[in-house]
């Protein structure tokens, strides 16, 4: 199981977990709480859209590479479960998610549009951009 992930700079502890889908709360090296991220590992329609990795750093703690540093402990338990590359996903116009997707190494794979019962499109987003991450 994978309750906690760390590394120097940040703490995931485990929220959530269901069919191979993992939620965490992150937070920094002096115990605040600064955002959520998860991995979802089950392969469905919306995750081919809404990809394997998400993020959310609170604005305050954002500019310190924390979604860069909770995606790379995320990215080992993909390779854990013998993944060799994972998708994240993001709207094209997001420059501050595809920095840090080109930081992991990510690939763009397709610009795809957004189906209308999406929740990604409900959110306002018309297209997204795949990237695929080597998880080593």
């Amino acid at each position: 199981m994978y309750n906690v992930l760390e590394n120097d700079n940040i703490r995931l502890e485990l929220t959530i977990s269901y069919n191979d889908n993992y939620y965490y709360r992150a937070y920094d090296k002096d115990h605040n709480y600064i955002g959520n991220c998860g991995l979802r590992l089950s392969e469905t329609e919306a995750n081919y859209y809404l990809g394997n990795i998400e993020y959310e750093i609170f604005e305050p703690y954002r500019g310190h590479h924390y979604s860069e540093e909770c995606s790379r402990l995320l990215l080992n338990i993909a390779h854990d479960y013998d993944l060799n590359s994972i998708v994240i996903t993001v709207n094209p116009m997001n420059k501050a998610s595809k920095r840090i997707i080109d930081s992991l190494g990510g690939k763009l794979m397709e610009v795809v549009k957004v189906p209308k019962k999406s929740v990604l499109y409900r959110q306002g987003d018309r297209y997204i951009a795949r990237y695929r991450v080597e998880t080593r």
